[in-house]
């Protein structure tokens, strides 16, 4: 009471005190840090390492518990979570408490460094090994998108071209789209089609769910090394589809098989010495230096795009010509064989001169012209529309040829388009190395700045390639 009375009385030394005390508390709220989103330390960090085709027992094996017997090692570690999946290692790591905010990159680093350090130890086929840190983000704000009068798949697509404007914003670190719809396919079925063929509804079935199927598909011995191959058989547009072959169950067997030389998963040859296909075949590509191989084979035709009416009658009435004779017990594996042996005798006889391929470059040097022999050259490369020959010897000439041109003028059976960059030579390979998700490298002879990298979807055509 007698502190109140005090400053009932002194006015002025409560006004004053009254004035120091809000000064200070502006002067405090000025200097206060601010921040409109405070940033927050997340302690953990996720290691995935994809192993393709391997159970989860394999993954806890040889993949888990030889990162986490590292991982094991720092000191900073509070504990670890594990959890293997099919073809899939997932390691959760937690660091101490204690651990500050400024210490935590420099960690993760470290982390990193334990990772790297065992991805030698792991199986062929796995890996590479992926450590995220990143679980800090902030969330900013959601977007609708409506449109009146667009389709979905027109806002999607509007969505996606927001979304890498979006990107290139100061600050802006994550941008996700949700709601997106997976688009569906309708197989609309035709009965008078299916009734001549003798296809039924579970042999389509059983079609997709065959291609459709996830499988360990081994691996090919190359050298000291060995090539896991992955098969995953995904449908990657409307063409993969519609071009899926459907054979009856019931042992039936097409009259007549329309096949193109490049295939999604490889080339019809490798089709065709696996699935031993009783029908007659007709081939339909844009490439004519498989024509003689082609007849090799037992087919009755070889129609190079574009295809013209008049072309495929000529065929169909060849079809009907050899047939005529056995319509009554054509599908009989017998007279089937008779008559695809007489054919292939046939066509073996018309195509009596097989291709020429390219043996020789004429090349400018200066005021100076020589020859290039084919047999000298290692491999093609193309780098800023320029095709560029690498010899055994590791000399580079410049060739007037895009890598397309060169694809169809040289013997297949010595050279491989590895890719869209490079033409390699089958005595220019030293070793093959697997890589991530079913894919290749190429290792030649004289050395290639960049790598030379197979692509899973010609893993099939390359083995075919390299073992024929």
């Amino acid at each position: 009471m007698k502190l109140v009375k005090y400053f009932l009385q002194k006015k002025s030394v409560t006004v004053l005190l009254l004035i120091l005390v809000l000064g200070g508390g502006l002067f405090s709220y000025i200097k206060m840090g601010k921040l409109e989103d405070a940033p927050f330390t997340i302690k953990q960090a996720l290691v995935m390492t994809p192993y393709p085709g391997a159970s989860p027992s394999e993954v806890q094996s040889q993949v888990t518990d030889v990162l986490e017997e590292s991982i094991q090692s720092l000191g900073e570690l509070y504990y670890l979570k594990t959890e293997n999946r099919a073809g899939l290692s997932k390691i959760t790591v937690y660091v101490k408490k204690e651990i500050r905010a400024d210490e935590m990159q420099q960690l993760w680093d470290k982390l990193r460094r334990k990772v790297n350090d065992v991805q030698s130890k792991l199986p062929a086929g796995a890996g590479p090994s992926v450590v995220n840190d990143d679980f800090g983000d902030v969330l900013g704000v959601f977007y609708g998108l409506t449109g009146e009068g667009y389709s979905y798949r027109e806002l999607e697509n509007q969505a996606k071209l927001i979304k890498n404007v979006l990107l290139r914003v100061k600050d802006v670190a994550k941008v996700e789209i949700y709601g997106v719809q997976s688009p569906t396919i309708d197989v609309i079925l035709n009965p008078s089609v299916m009734a001549r063929s003798g296809i039924t509804t579970t042999d389509i079935s059983r079609a997709f769910d065959a291609q459709n199927r996830v499988v360990d598909a081994g691996g090919i011995d190359a050298g000291v090394n060995r090539i896991r191959i992955e098969s995953t058989g995904n449908f990657y547009s409307l063409d993969d589809i519609r071009n899926m072959t459907i054979v009856s169950r019931t042992g039936e067997h097409l009259d007549i098989l329309f096949l193109d030389i490049q295939l999604t998963d490889g080339n019809s040859f490798l089709f065709i010495e696996q699935a031993h296909p009783e029908s007659m075949i007709v081939f339909t590509t844009a490439y004519d230096e498989y024509a003689v191989r082609a007849f090799s084979v037992n087919s009755i035709d070889y129609l190079l795009k574009p295809i013209h009416e008049d072309r495929l009658m000529q065929t169909i009435q060849r079809f009907e010509g050899l047939t005529k004779n056995y319509i009554h017990d054509f599908n009989q594996e017998s007279r089937m064989l008779e008559i695809l042996q007489q054919l292939s005798a046939a066509q073996e006889t018309s195509v009596s001169v097989q291709k020429k391929y390219r043996t020789r470059f004429l090349i400018s040097s200066g005021e100076k012209l020589f020859t290039l022999q084919v047999s000298d050259i290692a491999y093609f490369y193309s780098e800023n529309k320029l095709t560029f020959a690498v010899t055994h010897k590791n000399h580079e000439y410049l060739i007037d040829l895009a890598l397309d041109r060169l694809s169809e003028q040289l013997d297949p059976d010595h050279f491989f388009r590895t890719n869209r960059q490079t033409l390699v030579c089958i005595d220019a390979i030293q070793r093959i190395e697997s890589y991530f998700l079913g894919k290749a490298i190429v290792h030649v002879q004289p050395p290639f700045k960049d790598k030379i990298m197979i692509s899973k979807d010609k893993m099939a055509s390359f083995r075919m390639w390299l073992n024929y």
